[in-house]
């Protein structure tokens, strides 16, 4: 977040809240500040928040966006006392937690010591915006508004449940939510309705037409050169906020507060790393393209790593040397006796966590992550789609362009002005690093704000619907569903629109970083993490072949380009599965990419317990040679004893032979090794996508093993599992 520039610090502060009424003169809101605060899994969550921002301050309102993890606490402190409104909007991760943004905040909200009467004054609303057509449909709103009540929170709007399956979608939800809660603190100040401003854009943008930045240069500019660098100050831009209040100002009971609700935990923090190796390891025919990505943030490993490219041929040839003998032919890759390498020495690869962390004090080691823990990385826009709009807009991408954010977008009311500096980077490097023009779909906010810049009535009346709840339906099918992005709507639809780089800035979808299961342990090499990833590439329901953006993008990444990523920790079921499973006998079950998680506790376990400690992986692919994924690897450790003591790796081949094998019938078809695990107090973890239904297929095989080896009916064996669920031993990561 941009820190206050010199002449805001704390003598001024005080100062500044004082004359902070007569700033906003009689008819404005008299410091009644409204925190949105968010917490967003994919980005869509926090976009309604801006909006929802953007909307009361249009109302006269102090309101600005801010993430539960970084203000959430603050807002309670100052609400407690009435001084200010707190309104959440959330969405739902995994089975049920807390999304990004609000995962810390909310292990501090469900502290046991903390007294039901703590926010006993604060006024408060809850929007839980999700998918019906999910099992945990809005479960952590509920969950949130539960925890707010029994604090002694006042709801002055009810829970609002937002679906995307309702008639207007997420947008009728919030505005309908919105409106209610506008009302509340309307009545709150006593009817006094503040007066009404016209929204300007966020950020103040100005395209110098010069590439000499020795012009531009001065105290409070940073130049940056790489998209990396210019997507890295964009979100600092777009997360800046004014603070409610400084702590000096609080209150001794809103301290308190605070003191309860305050994080100690380290959160996460972008940090440049460098490729070391981008291989595509599967691919052909039918099968997708998977791509294993290597990033260090030690230099000279990239410098020692060969020049020599690699020969897709070559390497899948090595990599699917696999064991022929019977037990391989029936699927048991490696396993127990009858493995086919030799056992080597457990402690002769790798090294301990305890050695790891003496290394953890430099800037060549990563932040330290576990298995179960996950990798942002921050993709770039397409070259071809930046020039393609740049070149609609008649505008030279190569002019340096500044960037700043825009006092009057925050209002006079606003408890601190936005910091002077100024960041600069050509034009073309800005949209690259910072703005997604050619993956994303824009919200409606993007129609109305391109609708004043269309000069052609039809294209300016069609804006406006697509813009409202009336056009939810019309915008579903001609934006979301088909995917289409700023760069094919003002290209190829709305010819007439000239947008200024202002509100472009202000009104395109930002560039998110895509999430991806770590495929690697720490402690192997702290400098290093890797992922394991399916390019994504499907139809359109008009027909249109697209390619995701991170697809596209780490195709063309290159060894030694500079990446911005964050290491996030696991949450919820995971994080509670790794603890449980430590020391446990440990069943993985996995298909495709979802082999990512499942090598980062293969290795994990491997270093911490050599072969003390039983573990079994089955995974699906569809066909040996083309994506049995990481094959030498698991080959290699097999001779370090990974598979001992009952182990063993399973593979099911769909594609290979005449039937069709998943991994459900391997379990069955291993139903003796497999009960063997969970008697002896093994847990379970399955990963993979759901869209074929997967995960069901091997919890009901699971229950079938139970009542052909163990004897138990069809209820005992439904409760058998269950109650592996239930004390974190069995634990299910899907995506459609």
């Amino acid at each position: 977040m941009v820190r206050p520039t010199d002449a805001r610090e704390k003598g001024d502060r005080r100062s500044c809240r004082s004359t902070m009424d007569a700033r906003c003169g009689d008819g404005e809101a008299h410091r009644v500040a409204v925190a949105v605060l968010y917490g967003s899994e994919s980005g869509a969550t926090q976009g309604w928040a801006e909006m929802a921002a953007s909307k009361l301050r249009q109302h006269g309102l102090d309101a600005h966006a801010r993430r539960l993890d970084d203000e959430g606490a603050r807002a309670l402190a100052v609400a407690s006392n009435g001084r200010a409104w707190t309104l959440f909007l959330v969405s739902t991760a995994g089975k049920g937690d807390a999304p990004s943004g609000a995962r810390s905040f909310w292990r501090c909200l469900r502290r046991k010591w903390i007294p039901n009467h703590l926010l006993r004054r604060a006024k408060c609303a809850v929007l839980a915006l999700g998918d019906s057509a999910y099992l945990e449909y809005n479960y952590f709103g509920k969950r949130l508004h539960n925890r707010l009540v029994k604090l002694g929170a006042h709801m002055a709007v009810p829970l609002r449940l937002g679906d995307a399956q309702e008639e207007g979608g997420h947008l009728a939800a919030v505005e309908d939510w919105l409106d209610e809660a506008r009302r509340a603190i309307l009545d709150d100040l006593g009817g006094r309705a503040p007066s009404w401003r016209e929204e300007t854009p966020r950020y103040r943008v100005v395209v110098h037409q010069t590439c000499d930045a020795s012009e531009l240069e001065g105290d409070e500019t940073e130049l940056l050169r790489e998209p990396h660098e210019a997507g890295a100050a964009f979100r600092r831009l777009a997360t800046w906020a004014p603070r409610l209040m400084a702590e000096e100002d609080l209150a001794e009971n809103e301290m308190e507060v605070l003191a309860a609700l305050r994080s100690t935990e380290r959160t996460e923090r972008e940090i440049n790393v460098q490729v070391k190796s981008n291989e595509c390891i599967a691919s052909g025919g039918d099968v997708p393209k998977v791509h294993h990505v290597v990033f260090t943030r030690d230099p000279g490993e990239v410098q020692a790593t060969s020049e020599r490219p690699v020969d897709e041929n070559e390497s899948r040839s090595e990599m699917h040397r696999t064991d022929t003998s019977e037990e391989g032919k029936n699927g048991l890759v490696y396993g127990g006796g009858e493995v086919v390498f030799d056992a080597g020495d457990p402690s002769a690869n790798g090294r301990t966590f305890e050695e790891g962390q003496q290394d953890q004090a430099t800037d060549r080691v990563l932040p330290m992550y576990r298995a179960g823990d996950c990798v942002a990385v921050y993709p770039e826009t397409m070259c071809k789609d930046v020039h393609r709009l740049l070149d609609r807009l008649r505008i030279n991408g190569s002019y340096l362009t500044t960037v700043q954010l825009n006092p009057e977008h925050f209002g006079r009311c606003a408890s601190e002005p936005p910091p002077p500096i100024k960041f600069i980077a050509p034009l073309e490097v800005w949209f690259q690093g910072a703005l997604d023009v050619g993956s994303a779909a824009p919200q409606g906010s993007f129609f109305e704000a391109m609708a004043q810049f269309a000069t052609a009535q039809h294209e300016k009346d069609r804006l406006r619907l697509l813009a409202t709840r009336e056009g939810h339906t019309t915008r579903t099918e001609y934006c979301d569903g088909e995917r289409r992005t700023v760069a094919e709507i003002l290209c190829e639809d709305f010819p007439s629109v000239r947008p200024t780089m202002p509100w472009l800035f202000h009104a395109s979808p930002r560039l998110r970083a895509r999430l991806f299961s770590a495929a690697s342990a720490w402690a192997d090499s702290p400098s290093q993490v890797a992922l394991t990833a399916t390019l994504s590439e499907w139809t359109t329901p008009f027909g249109r072949a697209r390619t995701g953006l991170f697809a596209r993008w780490i195709q063309g990444v290159k060894r030694g380009k500079v990446v911005r990523i964050e290491i996030v920790g696991a949450d919820g079921d995971i994080s509670r599965f790794v603890k449980q499973s430590l020391h446990r006998p440990l069943l993985l079950v996995a298909t495709g990419a979802g082999i990512a998680p499942v090598r980062a506790f293969a290795r994990e376990r491997l270093l911490l317990h050599g072969s003390t400690v039983p573990t079994a992986v089955v995974f699906g692919c569809r066909r040996r040679q083309c994506d049995f994924l990481h094959a030498s690897a698991w080959a290699s450790e097999s001779q370090l004893g990974l598979f001992r003591h009952g182990g063993a790796f399973v593979l099911a081949c769909s594609r290979d032979g005449a039937s069709k094998v998943y991994v459900q019938h391997r379990i069955k078809q291993h139903a003796r090794r497999i009960w063997d695990f969970t008697k002896h107090g093994g847990c379970i973890f399955v990963c993979g996508g759901s869209t074929t239904g997967m995960p069901d297929a091997v919890a009901l095989a699971l229950e079938q093993v139970a009542q052909q080896v163990g004897g138990l009916s069809q209820e005992e064996s439904r409760s058998w599992r269950q109650d592996l669920v239930r004390k974190g031993r069995y634990c299910v990561e899907a995506w459609t």
